[in-house]
């Protein structure tokens, strides 16, 4: 019910969040960075509520067609949930990268992140993530089975001879990206705090800063440039691999419900609160917003 809940006002924020985006055309870098970041933490909305939905009791009643049902959405919703969640995350990192430099070359920023080279490198995270995961879909195959007792035929999964080793390579895989990326994003912020207090130490009271004399200064919306970014690139947190189900004989199997359904909450809350962060950070996204409010009056 929570994850239901959440889940379907963090798919109404995203929605509002990617028009937006799209309203203020994808001139800056940061613009088409957070769009692609609204559509990925859409998609990942909507897998983990069609796998929350089957843990209901009511739809896993225990006959042949809901167990294939439920197996079939668990697993497949739940691999790209978690394929969504590491687009996620490098696009996060894509964004930290880019407020670092940005603090870091002010002057270069806007040469080395076009929109378009932003474009480029999402679509290639993008494909990436999604090819990586295909040995996982690969793993599992559909196949006929008649149930002695009743002379029922159903459909069932069954594992392929190399489905471990896939898995295998699969979380290990899964798990270096997710540290590496999580410590790229950790550099990135030490570095976007120190260049911040050192910009802070030469700022003069009462004139502008020395970077500000240059006309070609990129940064024209400080509170836009330093908060947005800084702010998305510090609200992911790790993402751990959804495993099976345990056996249902196993003596931990309450703790690992219970660990798990808190989990599924707080995945459903940090992909839902973003427009809180950008309504308040970003003097922009507020005035869109507030525009598009008005013509819809």
């Amino acid at each position: 019910i929570l994850c239901n809940l959440i889940g379907l006002f963090g798919i109404l924020s995203n929605i509002v969040n990617a028009l937006v985006f799209y309203k203020q055309r994808f001139t800056e870098a940061i613009t088409t960075s957070l769009f692609a970041l609204s559509l990925s933490d859409l998609c990942q909305l909507v897998m983990m509520i069609l796998v929350s939905n089957f843990h209901i009791p009511m739809l896993a009643l225990r006959s042949h067609f809901t167990l294939f049902l439920n197996r079939l959405t668990y697993y497949y919703c739940g691999v790209l949930r978690i394929c969504f969640s590491r687009i996620s995350i490098w696009i996060t990192v894509l964004i930290t990268l880019e407020r670092c430099v940005c603090i870091l070359l002010p002057l270069k920023v806007r040469v080395m992140f076009t929109p378009k080279r932003v474009a480029v490198a999402i679509a290639v995270i993008s494909t990436l993530t999604l090819i990586t995961s295909t040995p996982v879909f690969a793993s599992v195959r559909v196949v006929k089975a008649t149930n002695p007792r009743t002379n029922v035929t159903f459909n069932t999964f069954v594992n392929t001879e190399w489905a471990e080793s896939m898995k295998d390579v699969s979380v290990v895989t899964m798990l270096c990206t997710q540290v590496f990326s999580l410590c790229v994003i950790l550099v990135c912020n030490i570095l976007l705090l120190l260049g911040l207090k050192k910009r802070r130490k030469i700022w003069v009271p009462g004139e502008r800063s020395l970077a500000s004399r240059h006309t070609s200064n990129p940064i024209t919306d400080v509170t836009s440039v330093r908060t947005s970014g800084t702010s998305v690139a510090l609200r992911k947190c790790i993402y751990v691999f959804n495993p099976p189900p345990p056996p249902r004989h196993s003596r931990y199997k309450a703790l690992s419900d219970v660990v798990w359904s808190f989990l599924y909450v707080l995945e459903a809350l940090n992909t839902s609160m973003n427009i809180f962060v950008y309504y308040k950070m970003s003097t922009r996204y507020r005035d869109t917003l507030r525009r598009m409010l008005a013509k819809v009056k």
